[in-house]
């Protein structure tokens, strides 16, 4: 079946949950990053419904007022489950905001020990990311500044998500993809 009621759900769901948002320092809407991580994890061979429905929502919990449990009311536990999993925790429980280290190497540990299907999620958000940020280089070489990590760190989570995915061969044409991409950031970095 081409067309997805789930996803259909899952892509209207996301549009409001986002609607204000827009990606870093762009007027772009930030459905298209969602969009984009949904379209490389089709490409990459995950195109089950339930993968789908939970990459145009994995940054639904970390980003706005949706709770997981609107998730999984709405879209099911398995969805709910992998958003879960790829979210990172931004705040610990007086609300006070973590540093951005303690978030990724966090995020990171979890990544190591999640299902297959969350890794290529977090692995097709990361080549969306850098992807857009190689375009966005290209274009204007003062698009780093848009981040308040320097991008020696970034650099750093990008190479701590290659080494928590691991050799699941599922995963491989995803983190090949992402490794190439990493290299093009990495010249552009040091230049």
């Amino acid at each position: 079946m081409l067309y997805s009621p789930l996803v259909e759900q899952a892509m209207r769901f996301a549009a409001a949950a986002h609607e204000a948002q827009r990606r870093k320092g762009t007027d772009i809407p930030y459905l298209t990053h969602l969009a984009g991580v949904a379209l490389i994890l089709s490409r990459g061979g995950f195109d089950d419904d339930d993968i789908l429905a939970a990459a145009l929502l994995h940054d639904a919990v970390e980003d706005t007022q949706v709770t997981t449990g609107e998730i999984e009311a709405l879209f099911g536990s398995r969805v709910a489950e992998r958003v879960t999993a790829v979210s990172e925790v931004k705040h610990d429980e007086e609300g006070v905001a973590l540093p951005w280290r303690h978030r990724k190497e966090e995020h990171v540990a979890r990544l190591r020990s999640e299902p297959v299907e969350a890794r290529a999620i977090a692995l097709a958000d990361k080549i969306h990311n850098v992807g857009t940020l190689l375009d966005d280089l290209v274009a204007d070489a003062t698009a780093w500044t848009r981040f308040s990590t320097p991008p020696a760190e970034q650099l750093w989570y990008h190479d701590s998500i290659i080494d928590a995915i691991g050799d699941e061969p599922r995963l491989m044409r995803l983190k090949e993809e992402y490794r190439t991409l990493l290299e093009r950031l990495r010249m552009l970095a040091t230049e």
